[in-house]
């Protein structure tokens, strides 16, 4: 007997898409956003070095494809006060990258 549960894990599967690493990755995502101007991007693990690199990938594709120019997230405040200074011009690349 299906629950609501097991249906729900069912669909997930099956609408999953696998993330492999190449450049059209996220294509459906940029395509569900279209002209939005507003995306919240949600976190399950705080603080994975892989949700910090997809995160990543999926804000440079909305900064350079979507025309979006502010991002805001939830970080912890050393490493967002480094990026900030970076995005400024106020410190180099490295010090901004660094974890």
């Amino acid at each position: 007997m299906a629950t609501a549960s097991t249906d729900r894990d069912a669909t997930t599967w099956r609408e999953a898409v696998p993330i492999v690493g190449v450049d059209g990755d996220y294509d459906g995502l940029l395509d569900m956003v279209g002209d939005r101007r507003l995306v919240l991007l949600g976190e399950a693990s705080h603080g994975t070095h892989e949700f910090y690199r997809e995160r990543a990938r999926i804000t440079k594709r909305l900064i350079e494809e979507k025309g979006f120019n502010a991002v805001a997230v939830e970080a912890d405040w050393p490493d967002a006060y480094r990026v900030n200074r970076y995005v400024l011009g106020e410190s180099a690349g490295a010090d901004a990258t660094r974890h």
